[in-house]
């Protein structure tokens, strides 16, 4: 076959291969759905729904007294000095010494973690005094009048406090210490160790030492004897139990909401979401929640580490109801510690936390109209830091000042059928 007719044969082949495929193409468009109706559907609210934004104020809000004293056993730190509103002692206890040593020379590490308001202040001076009674805790009753609970006139050692944030300290036992370090390590005598306190007359600021529950815990390094052996050893004991003893309370100003460290105070806000379930009788799904909380600054103390640990708590009892419960099911933590472009209020971290706000708690009072009590703000730790936080209230005359819950949430579908 020559050239030219396989050419030629080609070409009509392709022809006829094209033409094929027009037809198939125009029968199969001729038996489908219109793709412009097709696209108008999957918009259509009336078959997918309508996502929506709104903003809610606050209709109810007060301030909560959380407890009046918390428990500072679990603290990672030991307070000791005096700042806007509280004053600090830290206590501590010293056991397991070798048995009937006689305790030779002896300090205890104390190692800083902070410091609160030392900006230019002076140093003070912390002296150490055997305590009285047996105690477990910062709460015990033997504390309620500290000053009757050790002996103001035996001092055992002395140090002073820097207004430093990073420093190692010593306190340096006396011979007063050391005979009552001899004395409680006699096995006759254990029953007799309450510890000492680190007592003070006057402090500008607030130092932060490292407690057992950290890595920089205190440490008493001693050299002692043992009966009968002319030996001097070297050795060294962690503190065995160690919590702070703290007094006073926070300034707070009429007309602000308040949550704070140590005097535990909280914020309990209500929403109207009624109105919102009563605008939407077929439901609705919460997809995103942020609550933003004006913050007067001017009344409030912020800890320059941690600054504004808070999180949110469902309430399951009303705010005027005098004992508060919180949801105990609530196993996630919405923390309320992003702060505004503007830093003028504080605002739910973006992301996981606004998800959970919507469906860990808004989500559940809307779907059951026998929790809509509200929720509750306070810090996560309440004996880390020292701060409090001044919230407006929801009568401010600024509606831009006050506490605001913002959602957005889906409206489904109408039924079709």
């Amino acid at each position: 076959m020559s050239d030219n007719k396989c050419r030629y044969r080609m070409i009509q082949f392709a022809r006829g291969f094209i033409i094929t495929l027009v037809g198939l193409i125009i029968i199969l468009n001729s038996c489908s759905e219109d793709p412009q109706i097709l696209s108008k559907n999957i918009f259509d609210p009336s078959t997918q729904g309508t996502l929506k934004d709104t903003v809610l104020y606050a209709i109810q809000d007060t301030t909560y007294r959380v407890k009046s004293i918390v428990d500072t056993r679990f603290s990672s730190r030991l307070f000791v000095g005096e700042y806007q509103g509280v004053q600090a002692r830290p206590i501590m206890r010293f056991v397991d010494l070798p048995q009937n040593a006689e305790i030779l020379s002896g300090k205890i590490r104390f190692i800083t973690d902070g410091v609160l308001g030392a900006e230019n202040q002076p140093a003070f001076t912390v002296t150490a005094h055997p305590v009285l009674n047996y105690w477990l805790s910062n709460q015990d009753s033997v504390w309620d009048n500290p000053e009757d609970n050790f002996d103001p006139n035996l001092i055992l050692g002395e140090m002073d406090i820097t207004p430093v944030a990073n420093d190692t300290l010593y306190l340096n036992l006396n011979t007063e210490g050391l005979n009552r370090f001899t004395f409680w390590a006699d096995t006759s005598n254990q029953d007799e160790n309450y510890g000492m306190i680190l007592n003070f007359s006057q402090a500008t600021f607030l130092k932060y030492l490292g407690s057992i529950n950290s890595s920089i815990y205190p440490q008493l390094v001693y050299t002692y004897r043992l009966p009968g052996d002319t030996t001097v050893a070297e050795d060294s004991l962690a503190v065995t139990f160690d919590a702070f003893i703290y007094s006073g309370n926070i300034n707070m100003q009429g007309g602000l909401n308040y949550a704070s460290t140590l005097f535990a105070h909280a914020t309990l806000l209500k929403f109207d979401l009624q109105d919102l379930i009563d605008s939407y009788p077929d439901g609705i799904v919460i997809n995103s929640a942020n609550l933003e909380i004006p913050v007067d600054r001017s009344n409030s103390l912020f800890d320059p580490i941690f600054g504004a640990e808070l999180q949110i708590l469902a309430l399951t009892s009303s705010l005027d109801n005098p004992t508060v419960k919180i949801d105990s099911t609530q196993n996630v933590v919405i923390q309320l510690s992003q702060w505004s472009e503007d830093s003028s209020y504080l605002e739910v971290r973006a992301g996981e936390d606004r998800q959970y706000l919507a469906r860990g708690i808004i989500q559940k009072q809307v779907s059951n109209t026998d929790s809509l009590q509200g929720i509750l703000i306070q810090f996560r730790d309440l004996t880390k830091f020292y701060s409090y936080i001044a919230f407006t209230k929801r009568k401010e005359p600024q509606a831009a000042l006050r506490p605001r819950l913002k959602l957005t949430f889906w409206i489904p579908p109408t039924t079709r059928f």
